[in-house]
């Protein structure tokens, strides 16, 4: 978590090399460190070298920390969503996860519906 001023505003943080203003939460998966920040990226870096590997842009602040696993890198934005990127090439989002949940959702909804058409139809034919 980020140290805050008087103000409580965050301080500016490092990742890498790299001067971010806000750095929020780390993760480190197979030497490579995740960092979230107020400039609405997610980085990853060499957590040796400190080198970039990549960034990956949002429309919000990354406030929480990265979670890791089975090669997906897992991280929310103040955009509202929820993002799966690859975590070895940080390439397009492998799903928005938000959106995933609303068709989840609306699948689950269309299906209630037809059950309820079928069970009015079976009762009025009997």
């Amino acid at each position: 978590m980020t140290e805050h001023d008087a103000n409580g505003n965050p301080l500016s943080g490092y990742v890498g090399n790299y001067t971010i203003s806000g750095v929020y939460g780390n993760a480190v998966a197979n030497d490579v460190q995740y960092s979230g920040a107020l400039d609405n990226k997610t980085y990853a870096l060499n957590a040796q070298t400190g080198a970039l590997i990549w960034s990956y842009q949002t429309k919000g602040n990354i406030y929480s920390p990265p979670t890791v696993a089975n090669g997906v890198l897992y991280f929310g934005s103040d955009d509202h969503n929820v993002y799966a990127v690859s975590q070895a090439s940080g390439g397009s989002a492998i799903a928005n996860v938000t959106d995933m949940v609303y068709i989840a959702v609306a699948v689950v909804v269309l299906i209630l519906v037809i059950v309820a058409v079928l069970v009015l139809l079976r009762k009025r034919h009997k």
